[in-house]
């Protein structure tokens, strides 16, 4: 009887205490009230005017939450029952937003800002928004000579790196610097830096960005880098931001120094690194031997590396694996890796080659796979070769189009020979036979393919482009897009519609085509333009 009486007493105990615990949890306890609401302040994420938006506003304590907020900027929405904000924006400019959450344990206020970017605006600013300025241009002249250049862009448009000789974006020794704008949390970081966090001592420059923008390609002439860097030339680097690591690419599978045939110094430069989109895949031009398989010992090779499978592979290789007899450059890799399209003088990189000379830049395309090597810049006759140089070539996400510069007159019909952006379908082996050619009374140049190859840009100086709509060039070289088969637009312009008052020149799209990084001299795309007619790096959306 005993026993039947402790389990009884065991039962109502466990019941008692269930009971004290749902009255707990539900805040009727009186000795546990519900936590109070505390509005995380983490900065919110830029946007882009007419641009998709979306952010969360987040909060400790007991919800469930109800989120108000006023001073929005127009077009962007808050839900009341998650804190979701979403747009797009319509209105640039800076938004002080005043946030209030309730929960069933009280209410809490925060006051954040939003900023929303306008159509065109400076990449080339320090994480305080202020634009660049100081410094020199990296070979000894002064302002207005000061200048932010070479900016190149991620797929979405979030990262944009450039070089810049500014002295307030974060290196300070007067040396040429490449930057990482993070156009998302407004973050500008120098990359130009040793693992140990030691600012370069000499000028870098053409970075290239990974998608995640984790990984960033530059070349530099700076010898402090990396440890044991004697061949006084300029070098392709590597900066993992995620790590913090540098490391040189530009070297032999072992670690060492390639050879330098014509002597150290810049008979051994590298130059030019394009990537990947994942990182992973790195081209790049140099002087150095870095291959024993490299016989070429007086002009410049491009070379491709695997960094996960740690290969170095020779691309500008001769037909039966001779020597290349002439130089090649400004290689370009498919965002997916599998081609590399680059410009050579070379004649013996395909069979039956029909350019006699060594003197004229064709442009060619490497497959990583199978090694081969197709002759892009040719003409409608195959035994015909083009009448004068090819160069520059962009490259599509598969490599199914590509586009490059040329000054040939017999690529298509009615051509004047005045420098001229190509652009060609491709199937990943054999010789394109449709040229399409944009161009004018003036040079169009420096082409840049989007993802899909639905999207081309390019700077031109020419002043009868069929632009739409039909403004005043200003005299000035300008960037344009240009949706394969459609009109071309003005992207270098100010929030007026107006095209800018200086040269704007080397545009790099993004790989969804939403965004166009370049620089400019033009002292009117954005108010205020603090540093006058210096070249700063800018951000347009697509037209």
């Amino acid at each position: 009887m005993s026993s039947q009486r402790t389990l009884q007493r065991i039962a109502h105990a466990m019941v008692v205490m269930s009971v004290l615990g749902f009255l707990t949890a539900c805040g009727g306890g009186g000795d546990s009230p519900l936590a109070p609401p505390n509005i995380n302040s983490n900065p919110l994420p830029l946007a882009d005017v007419n641009q998709p938006y979306s952010a969360d506003l987040t909060a400790t304590g007991s919800g469930p939450f109800t989120w108000t907020v006023t001073g929005l900027p127009q077009g962007i929405t808050v839900d009341p029952a998650t804190g979701k904000l979403t747009g797009p924006a319509t209105q640039p400019g800076q938004f002080n937003l005043a946030i209030e959450v309730k929960g069933p344990g009280g209410t809490d206020t925060e006051n954040l800002s939003m900023t929303v970017l306008d159509k065109t605006h400076l990449a080339s600013v320090n994480s305080d928004e202020v634009q660049a300025t100081g410094g020199d241009s990296g070979n000894g002249f002064v302002a207005p000579f000061q200048r932010s250049l070479d900016p190149g862009i991620s797929n979405t448009g979030r990262f944009v790196v450039f070089d810049s000789a500014a002295t307030n974006l974060g290196g300070t020794n007067g040396r040429r610097h490449v930057y990482l704008r993070d156009r998302e949390i407004g973050e500008t970081q120098l990359i130009s830096k040793k693992s140990d966090g030691t600012q370069g001592n000499n000028d870098s420059h053409v970075a290239v960005v990974s998608d995640d923008g984790r990984f960033v390609a530059f070349d530099s002439f700076a010898s402090n880098l990396i440890d044991g860097d004697s061949n006084q030339a300029r070098d392709i680097f590597l900066h993992d931001r995620q790590t913090g690591t540098t490391v040189r690419i530009s070297q032999t599978p072992q670690g060492t120094e390639g050879g330098c045939p014509l002597g150290v110094g810049e008979n051994c430069n590298s130059f030019d690194p394009s990537m990947s989109a994942d990182g992973n895949l790195i081209a790049f031009g140099t002087f150095a031997t870095l291959l024993p398989e490299d016989l070429n010992t007086s002009t410049p090779d491009i070379y491709v590396l695997n960094k996960s499978a740690n290969t170095l592979e020779l691309a500008t290789k001769g037909v039966g694996g001779m020597a290349a007899n002439g130089g090649s450059g400004s290689p370009q890799i498919s965002a997916d890796g599998r081609f590399v399209v680059f410009s050579s003088v070379a004649n013996n990189l395909v069979a039956n080659d029909p350019d006699l000379t060594t003197l004229i830049d064709d442009v060619f395309a490497y497959n990583v796979a199978s090694k081969q090597i197709t002759k892009i810049s040719v003409t409608p006759d195959p035994a015909v070769a083009a009448d004068g140089a090819s160069q520059n070539p962009t490259i599509s996400n598969n490599g199914s189009r590509i586009a490059f510069s040329s000054v040939a007159t017999n690529l298509g019909t009615g051509d004047s020979g005045i420098r001229d952006v190509f652009i060609v379908d491709w199937n990943g082996t054999s010789a394109p036979t449709n040229f399409r050619r944009i161009g004018g009374n003036a040079e169009s140049d420096s082409p840049s393919l989007s993802r899909d190859g639905n999207f081309l840009a390019l700077h031109s100086l020419a002043t009868d482009l069929p632009i739409v709509p039909p403004i005043s060039t200003n005299g000035q070289q300008q960037i344009y897009v240009l949706q394969i088969g459609t009109s071309i637009k003005p992207a270098s312009v100010n929030s007026a519609g107006q095209m800018g008052n200086g040269e704007s020149r080397f545009p790099a799209i993004s790989g969804d085509g939403r965004f166009i990084a370049y620089y400019s001299a033009a002292s009117d795309l954005v108010t205020p333009d603090s540093n006058g007619n210096a070249f700063d790096a800018f951000v347009s959306q697509r037209p």
